[in-house]
C-alpha cells in the first residue's frame, strides 16, 4: 500500500507549483501560432488558447493524481521510473513519452535558438544556424546524460524560467509599453491593468525566489525542512 503521510514539510508545495509552471510555458510560440491561424482574430485565438490549456490541465491532473495515488510518498520525479522495466503498459508510456519529446522538441528548441541569435545580434546564415543547433543539442544532450533527477530539473526550470515567462516578462512588457507610450492609455483607462500587472510581477519574483530556494533545500539539505 502506498504511504501518503511521510512527514513531509508543507513548504514542498512550492516545488509542486514550480513543476506545474513548466506545463504552461508556451508563450514564445504564441505569435507564430496566431500568425498561422486561419481567419485569425483575438477572440478566436483566445478561445482556442483557453480550450488547449484546459485540455492540457485535465490530462496533466489525471496523470499526476493517478501516479501519486499509486505510489504515494515514494513517487519519483519521473513517475515512470516507479514502474518495473518489464511492465508492458509502462513501456508503451515510455515510448509515447519519447515520441512526444522528439516531435515536440522543435517547438521549444527553435524559438530558443532564434532568440539567442537575436540577443547576440548575429546575422546568421542557415549554415550558421545549423552549426549552432548541433552545438546546442550536443550540449543539452550531454547535460541530460549526467542529470538523473528529472524532478529537480522540472522544479528549477518552472520556478525560475516559468516565473519569468509566465508572470514577470509579459506583465513588465505591458507596464513599460504603457509607460513609454507604445500602448495608448487615454484618460488613464489602463491604470487598473497597469496596477494589476505590477502586482503580478511582484508575485512572479516571490514565486521564483521561494521556488528556487525550497527546491535546492529539499534536494541538497532536506533535513532543514524536517
Amino acid at each position: 500500500q502506498p504511504a501518503f503521510n511521510v512527514g513531509g514539510n508543507p513548504v514542498g508545495i512550492f516545488v509542486l507549483l514550480s513543476m506545474l509552471s513548466t506545463s504552461f510555458v508556451a508563450h514564445y510560440n504564441a505569435p507564430k501560432f496566431y500568425s498561422e491561424l486561419k481567419d485569425k482574430s483575438v477572440k478566436k485565438f483566445t478561445t482556442l488558447t483557453g480550450l488547449s490549456f484546459g485540455i492540457s490541465a485535465t490530462i496533466f491532473s489525471i496523470i499526476m493524481i493517478a501516479g501519486f495515488t499509486t505510489f504515494g510518498g515514494a513517487s519519483q520525479g519521473l513517475i515512470l521510473n516507479n514502474y518495473a522495466s518489464a511492465d508492458k503498459l509502462s513501456t508503451i508510456a515510455r515510448i509515447a513519452t519519447l515520441l512526444t519529446i522528439i516531435f515536440g522538441y522543435p517547438f521549444t528548441f527553435v524559438p530558443a535558438r532564434d532568440s539567442l541569435i537575436e540577443l547576440m545580434g548575429w546575422k546568421a546564415t542557415q549554415k550558421d544556424k545549423d552549426v549552432l543547433s548541433l552545438g546546442m543539442i550536443a550540449t543539452i544532450t550531454g547535460i541530460a546524460c549526467v542529470l538523473r533527477n528529472l524532478g529537480l530539473v522540472a522544479s528549477l526550470s518552472g520556478a525560475l524560467l516559468g516565473s519569468l515567462v509566465i508572470y514577470i516578462f509579459p506583465a513588465s512588457a505591458f507596464v513599460n509599453g504603457v509607460k513609454n507610450g507604445m500602448i495608448p492609455n487615454k484618460d488613464g483607462a489602463l491604470d487598473s491593468e497597469v496596477g494589476a500587472c505590477k502586482a503580478i510581477t511582484k508575485v512572479g519574483y516571490a514565486l521564483a525566489l521561494v521556488g528556487v530556494t525550497v527546491t535546492f533545500v529539499k534536494t541538497f539539505a532536506p533535513h532543514l525542512l524536517k
